[in-house]
């Protein structure tokens, strides 16, 4: 009788841990379906976000000057305030929009502090890498050409081709994924050295 017992006591620790294991394996393969089906979403929604960025980060002509300085951040509120910013790309969490936008500040100060200014910028991605989602957040990296024309107190110059790796960060809010965080170095590299001047990133 003891055996018995015993030996079902064994079986129903078998059956039990084989359905939990089971289990995992129907969630991991659920998951990894959805996440499947959200990569497309997001691959188009970095797209439409450099594409965006490309306008965004030429600074209007008032701001374009070689004979005083600016502050940096007069020019960063006035285009973050601006309708080309107020889009879906973003949290309407202040915070989280803040962190969202630091990228944006960066490319700002850089061009103000040196007086050389992007005046067309054309941005192309060439290669989605890593995609990964977890516990509500997704992260997207992939790679960017880039091209354009800068200004200087020497006078216009292109710019690029460059290369360089991007990262975005998305969020669920609202039902609609939003950019929480964009790691870049494309703008620093671009204006690396332009105008004779040194450029900080």
């Amino acid at each position: 009788m003891r055996k018995r017992n015993f030996l079902n006591s064994i079986n129903r620790g078998f059956l039990l841990s084989a359905a939990i294991v089971f289990g995992v394996l129907i969630f991991l393969i659920l998951q990894g379906q959805a996440d499947a089906r959200l990569e497309p979403e997001l691959k188009a929604l970095a797209e439409s976000f450099i594409a965006d960025s490309d306008k965004v980060v030429t600074l209007p002509e008032e701001y374009q000057l070689f004979d005083e300085p600016i502050l940096a951040v007069v020019a960063f509120n006035t285009i973050s305030e601006s309708s080309a910013v107020n889009n879906k790309f973003y949290s309407g969490n202040p915070s989280l929009r803040e962190c969202s936008l630091f990228w944006l500040l960066n490319c700002v100060s850089t061009q103000t502090n040196n007086q050389t200014y992007i005046t067309s910028l054309t941005t192309e991605i060439v290669q989605f890498n890593r995609f990964s989602v977890y516990k509500g957040k997704a992260t997207l990296s992939f790679d960017v050409l880039c091209n354009g024309e800068a200004l200087s107190v020497n006078g216009a110059t292109t710019i690029g081709p460059t290369r360089g790796t991007d990262t975005l960060t998305f969020e669920k809010e609202n039902g609609e994924w939003v950019i929480t965080n964009y790691e870049t170095v494309r703008f620093g590299a671009l204006l690396n050295g332009m105008g004779g001047r040194s450029m900080a990133w």
